[in-house]
């Protein structure tokens, strides 16, 4: 029984100002199938908005010198004979200035997020196809003359329908003078391996190429650097960057088959603007991009302004209509069935069925309008797919150097080294210690073996008779310490109160004690200061709390009577601890009973003690700063 590989997911995604949506597309025997889809949008909640995506979300919004806006409606020269949008049509073909918007800057968290959707869907190493547009790429149409057996050649290419256009019958010479044109409509120099080149149909014996230069911003290049910069770049296949006009032009020539007379109309409806191909004979002949035009106008006002661009650029009769919108596709059907009723009009998302794509039976209200250039762009990845004729020979503006075959893993990488060289030296340092164990235990076991310790000749009962005895005047001592700390502690809490009292009277100046009376665990004070500053001094070296201060005025000087609060704490008597660490050994005495210093000199008991009390008082005066 042979078991063949599954083939691996696609996944097609359309970038646009606003949001990113992507496609898995699984290709099988029966066609390929469309198995999720995902959304994230550009711009969320609390994120900053540019003037650039504001300028690009509404059209006509121009930008001003102090950083405040106006919306310009139309052209300056409002009795012009032109029928058309100024802010529709005027900025095609100029140069580009210094000032203009170029890319709508990186979505690396709306990519990774897309790619952890995919690897939860099961699909952890997709191929990706990208698609983009305006304001990430321009275009620009070029002419060269050329002479007739080239221009018959190249028709006999497209009407093959084996090739994008023929873009590749150019030689090294005409390229140069391709870009030269280029290069003069734009400002700065133009990377030609990123430049795609798109053939037009013919003007007598001129040729027409539009060029598709993605701008030094562009979205899809900027995330895929950035995810490389910070070593994300792993676990899928970026192959493909395809533009929105070129994918839509190979679209409809796949779709429809059209004789080299007839003449096909695209019209893809938006929320922002309306996109309209007209191709002849299967190539692009002039597209343009209505952003006055959307899917909230009337299916009749877009079906009129198909026909206006159609007469304005002497396209002929229309013989197919491929229709995609946002709003009503079955009203916007309606309205193109009246207007063109000798066309063939079917809705795009049907024409991905010739495609090899396996359509629900709804396709118009399952798959969306704006899924389309996913859908497609995907399908330039898929094997035996009819866009995928046109991979070799047609547009992709992805660098090269980050046109990469499928990405794996590295097996061994630097975190992998590091990990090793801990594991081996925990593995070296527990060993060690594991060694240096034993070699103790074995000492230790000589030691005991060559000085046994001797046994008490004793029995059992004895034995314990001797550790009650021991645990009964361990308890003893115990009580009778706990009893002795009651009676110490707080005997002699009054005296040294009354002596901190009268230490901090003597160091604050300008206040007496009128009265004294004690309550509970504390005594309340009562007194007068010359300030109010001396009181607050005097209780907070105290600790106190303060009730009332009042003021009096006695002949020529102001006095403030206060009372307040003071805590008596209970503290071991300073005797006590002086014994205690006498016997602790903290203080050693000579054997004349005197104290020995820290720097071996020998004081007096009496002398220690009053030097020792002095000390507490610097102490006190430090916490009045």
């Amino acid at each position: 029984m042979n078991k063949t590989k599954a083939p691996a997911a696609v996944v097609g995604v359309y970038v646009t100002p606003a949001m990113v949506e992507a496609v898995v597309v699984r290709p099988e025997e029966m066609g390929s199938r469309i198995v999720h889809r995902i959304v994230r949008q550009r711009v969320r909640p609390g994120e900053l908005v540019t003037a650039e995506t504001m300028e690009m979300a509404v059209p006509g919004l121009k930008s001003h010198e102090e950083s405040d806006f106006t919306l310009e409606i139309g052209g300056r020269n409002g009795g012009g004979a032109s029928t058309f949008l100024p802010s529709e049509f005027g900025a095609k073909g100029k140069k580009k200035g210094p000032g203009a918007p170029s890319g709508t800057g990186p979505f690396v968290r709306q990519l990774e997020e897309i790619l952890a959707e995919c690897e939860k869907q099961g699909y952890p190493h997709p191929q990706i196809a990208f698609c983009t547009g305006p304001p990430d790429v321009d275009t620009q149409e070029l002419r060269l003359p050329g002479a007739a057996s080239s221009i018959s050649s190249l028709k006999g290419s497209a009407s093959k329908g084996t090739s994008s256009g023929g873009a590749t019958a150019l030689s090294k010479e005409e390229r140069q003078r391709l870009f030269k044109q280029l290069a003069e409509k734009r400002e700065g120099g133009v990377d030609e391996e990123q430049v795609g080149l798109l053939p037009m149909t013919e003007e007598g014996a001129t040729r027409r190429y539009l060029a598709l230069v993605p701008e030094p911003g562009e979205a899809v290049t900027a995330t895929l650097k950035a995810l490389a910069k910070q070593g994300r770049a792993q676990g899928f296949a970026a192959r493909l960057l395809e533009t929105e006009v070129s994918l839509y032009a190979s679209l409809a020539r796949r779709c429809v088959a059209a004789t080299e007379k007839e003449n096909t109309a695209l019209v893809r409806v938006g929320s922002q603007n309306t996109l309209v191909l007209f191709l002849n004979g299967g190539r692009l002949k002039h597209f343009e991009r209505l952003r006055s035009l959307t899917s909230y106008d009337s299916p009749e006002t877009i079906c009129s302004r198909v026909m206006l661009q159609q007469d304005e650029h002497k396209v002929g009769k229309v013989h197919h209509v491929l229709v995609s919108t946002e709003g009503s596709t079955r009203s916007l059907l309606d309205a193109f069935r009246s207007f063109y009723a000798d066309a063939a009009i079917e809705p795009l998302q049907r024409a991905l069925g010739e495609l090899g794509i396996r359509l629900p039976d709804d396709p118009e209200e399952t798959i969306k309008p704006t899924s389309i250039p996913a859908i497609a762009v995907a399908l330039r990845l898929v094997d035996g797919s009819p866009l995928q004729a046109d991979l070799a020979t047609g547009v992709n503006l992805l660098p090269k150097k980050l046109l990469r075959s499928r990405q794996r893993r590295p097996a061994f990488a630097w975190h992998t080294a590091l990990m090793i060289v801990l594991l081996f030296g925990a593995t070296l340092f527990f060993t060690w210690r594991y060694a240096a164990q034993q070699t103790e235990i074995s000492h230790r076991r000589a030691e005991l073996a060559a000085n046994p310790v001797e046994m008490p000749d004793v029995n059992a009962q004895e034995l314990r008779q001797r550790v009650d005895s021991l645990s009964a005047a361990h308890l003893r001592y115990t009580h009778a310490l706990h009893i002795l700390d009651s009676l110490l502690i707080g005997s002699d809490q009054w005296s040294r109160m009354l002596e901190r009292v009268s230490r901090s009277t003597r160091d604050v100046s300008g206040l007496w004690i009128e009265n004294w009376q004690a309550q509970g665990p504390s005594i309340r004070l009562k007194g007068n200061a010359l300030s109010r500053g001396r009181a607050a001094i005097f209780a907070r070296r105290l600790n106190a709390q303060i009730d009332q201060v009042d003021f009096l005025d006695v002949g020529d000087v102001r006095v403030y009577p206060f009372s307040m609060v003071v805590p008596v704490p209970a503290e071991m008597p300073f005797v006590a601890e002086y014994l205690r660490d006498v016997a602790l050994g903290h203080i050693q005495l000579s054997a004349a009973g005197e104290v020995i210093a820290a720097d071996g000199s020998t004081l007096p008991l009496k002398e220690w003690i009053a030097r020792e009390a002095a000390a507490e008082a610097p102490a006190e005066r430090r916490s009045d700063q």
